[in-house]
């Protein structure tokens, strides 16, 4: 399957490498996770905000099972102070999905309590050069603010079922995915944004071909474990990001998607006012989506 210019554009900002250590020769590999969004609620007063600018530099023994997680730049209200802290030494372990995880129960430093703190890290790939990993980051500060971090694009794999209105015919796929991309700068009051969907290998029936399209300007809603996306009525775009083509036939309504940054996301919609599709949708790579990839 090629992978397009397209499809690159929208990929969080990672860097990933990997060194021998110099003393013991244990083997390390370093990430950063520099675009996301924080959603901080104050259990206090209930407030709660999208805010952006945090990111996270990780160096992970893998000889030693241990990482160091550097916070940089959180901050708790829009506008406020930005706080960094760095945990060191933190066992981690891989669980049954394939996930790093890694859990803090307190940490002081740098003038920041840290507590409750879950890291789930999974690592994917598109292609060698298309990494696409997940990240499940939430945690509290100062013993007031819960923090949960949002990566600004995610990729969704599963089943795609697609009914013609007025009729028992049905189309189902695993071929579909899905990136999820939010509008940093969209964000107003409270925890509201917009989104940007990009679906790619959609198939509302049989006979039609894959097509690759994008929806923009999704109303969002950021939750402490998750987000919704929803809107009466949608423009649907082929083409590029720069050079998007608007097809006015394949217009989408009564859009609806859930998602659970644990788990997944469930989305539904109907396309052209004739095709009701409903998808649920996870982080596993799909059997169609490997074969498109040849993995």
């Amino acid at each position: 399957m090629k992978i397009t210019k397209f499809l690159l554009s929208l990929l969080t900002v990672f860097t990933l490498t990997s060194c021998l250590g110099d003393d013991n020769n244990d083997q390390y590999y370093n990430a950063m996770l520099t675009e996301c969004i924080n959603y901080v609620e104050n259990s206090a007063s209930g407030e709660a905000y999208a805010i952006t600018g945090s990111q996270y530099t990780m160096s992970i023994n893998i000889t030693q099972n241990t990482m160091d997680l550097t916070i940089l730049g959180i901050q708790l209200t829009p506008g406020g102070a930005s706080l960094s802290t760095k945990i060191e030494g933190i066992q981690c372990r891989y669980d049954s999905e394939g996930n790093l995880v890694a859990n803090v129960s307190s940490h002081q430093g740098n003038g920041v309590t840290i507590s409750d703190l879950t890291f789930k890290m999974r690592q994917r790939y598109l292609s060698p050069y298309e990494y696409i990993p997940v990240f499940d980051i939430h945690y509290v500060v100062n013993g007031v603010y819960y923090v949960r971090s949002f990566q600004n694009s995610l990729c969704y794999f599963g089943s795609t079922r697609v009914l013609i209105k007025g009729t028992a015919t049905t189309t189902a796929t695993d071929r579909t995915y899905y990136f999820v991309t939010f509008d940093k700068t969209t964000i107003t009051e409270g925890t509201n944004l917009t989104a940007k969907l990009y679906i790619y290998a959609a198939k509302f029936a049989d006979k039609m071909p894959e097509m690759d399209m994008m929806i923009f300007n999704i109303p969002a809603t950021l939750g402490p474990d998750g987000f919704t996306l929803a809107a009466d009525n949608l423009k649907v775009y082929t083409g590029t990001v720069s050079n998007p083509i608007e097809q006015p036939d394949y217009g989408v309504t009564d859009f609806k998607a859930t998602a659970n940054i644990a788990s997944g996301m469930n989305m539904t919609f109907t396309a052209a006012n004739r095709f009701d599709l409903s998808a649920t949708l996870g982080y596993d790579f799909t059997e169609g989506v490997k074969d498109m990839l040849g993995q």
